[in-house]
C-alpha cells in the first residue's frame, strides 16, 4: 500500500511498520520501485515497539488481529499522529450474513477460535472513539482477497 501511495503521490513520504521478517521484504520492493529516499521500512513489534510520530497518515490493514491488545495500538496510533491525522482501519469482522461470514470466517474465523480479535461490526468505531478519535466514519466493505475487510476512518482532534 505505501509504495503505491508513494507511485501516485509525488510528495508522499512514509514508514512501513511491519514484523522484522515482512519489513525486509518491503525494503527490497522500496529499493526496486526506485522509492528509498521517500519510503523506509520499519520492522518492529506493534505490540511493544514504538512506531515513530508526526504522521499525517496511518493505514492499518489486519494488524488489530494479531495484537495482544488491540485498544493500546489504536491508542499508540492516535499519539503518533499530528493533529487532524488520518487513522485509516481495515479489518474483517464478525458479520451475521451467512455469505459474507462464509467468506470472513475461513481465514478469520481460526484466529478467532485461538484468541484474536475480531470484532463484531461497530466495535473498530468503538475503539477509535475511545483513544479520542473524531470524525469516525464506516467507509463500507472491500473485497480483499483473502477476505472481505471493513475500513474505518477517523481524525485525531
Amino acid at each position: 500500500m505505501g509504495i503505491a501511495l508513494a507511485q501516485r503521490l509525488p510528495g508522499w513520504q512514509g514508514v512501513l511498520c511491519d514484523q522484522p521478517e515482512t519489513a525486509e521484504v518491503a525494503q527490497e520492493n522500496i529499493l526496486a520501485a526506485g522509492l528509498p529516499g521517500r519510503l523506509q521500512a520499519l520492522g518492529c513489534d506493534l505490540n511493544t515497539d514504538s512506531i515513530g510520530g508526526g504522521y499525517d497518515l496511518i493505514w492499518c490493514s489486519a494488524v488489530l488481529h494479531f495484537m495482544r491488545d488491540p485498544q493500546a495500538l489504536v491508542h499508540k496510533a492516535c499519539a503518533a499522529l499530528n493533529p487532524g491525522g488520518l487513522l485509516l482501519l481495515a479489518h474483517a469482522e464478525q458479520v451475521d450474513d451467512p455469505a459474507v461470514a462464509a467468506r470472513v470466517l475461513p481465514f478469520y474465523g481460526t484466529l478467532a477460535v485461538r484468541g484474536n480479535h475480531l470484532p463484531r461490526p461497530g466495535g473498530i468505531a468503538r475503539m477509535m472513539a475511545e483513544a479520542g478519535f473524531v470524525d469516525i466514519q464506516s467507509l463500507g466493505r472491500v473485497d480483499f482477497p483473502m477476505a472481505p475487510v471493513w475500513v474505518h476512518a477517523g481524525r485525531r482532534a
